[in-house]
């Protein structure tokens, strides 16, 4: 299933990322997007939670208002600076990872993301990312459906790169109505007596393709 990750902050954009996600959920699923941090569970890890999650995001945006990079804690820094800071660890992990596109969504007056002289050095990458700009007016119905378009087209791709990925198998008995949802395959060479399901339904279908 895919899955689209929207990062922001509740003091700069909660109500803009609000409509945003329910624009996207309406046209991929709820299921398919995640974007409120009340969705974590309790007493888990929010490092790991987050690094759990983003192996299953394929779209990662990052929603960028006018006061995203200034908001600021308790003391009067900025949260941005601080290496323990939720959305930071979000987007550092998140740019980390090659496979992930990273978009910044502008809805605020600035078309672009901030420079990186203004970005923690984990961060900078974030300043050189295609940005789409996602503001409350009259372009919000065509900038949105632009990005819902993008998201679609970029799924259809990844589909067809990695046709294995997302194929269902019925496991044993008809009768059983057990269905699988396979991961990719790697080459077995010969059947095993300590094969797990998984490795079985890879030879199988390796087998019936070709492989």
């Amino acid at each position: 299933m895919e899955s689209i990750f929207i990062t922001y902050r509740r003091l700069d954009s909660s109500s803009e990322t609000g409509r945003i996600a329910d624009r996207l959920q309406s046209n991929f699923g709820a299921e398919s997007v995640f974007y409120d941090i009340d969705t974590i569970p309790l007493g888990i890890d929010f490092p790991t939670f987050i690094s759990n999650q983003l192996d299953k995001t394929d779209i990662f945006l990052v929603v960028i208002g006018d006061n995203w990079l200034n908001v600021k804690d308790a003391e009067g820094n900025r949260r941005i600076d601080n290496p323990e800071d939720w959305v930071r660890i979000e987007v550092s992990a998140a740019l980390a990872r090659q496979n992930i596109p990273v978009i910044p969504v502008m809805v605020g007056e600035s078309s672009n993301p901030p420079p990186k002289e203004q970005l923690p050095e984990e961060l900078e990458d974030l300043a050189d990312r295609n940005a789409i700009v996602l503001r409350s007016d009259s372009t919000f119905e065509g900038q949105i459906e632009r990005l819902i378009e993008y998201i679609k087209d970029y799924f259809d791709e990844n589909k067809k790169n990695n046709p294995v990925e997302g194929k269902q198998l019925l496991i044993g008995k008809d009768e059983d109505n057990v269905l699988m949802q396979t991961k990719p395959c790697l080459l077995y060479t010969s059947p095993s007596p300590r094969d797990k399901i998984h490795d079985r339904v890879c030879r199988l279908m390796l087998e019936k393709e070709g492989g």
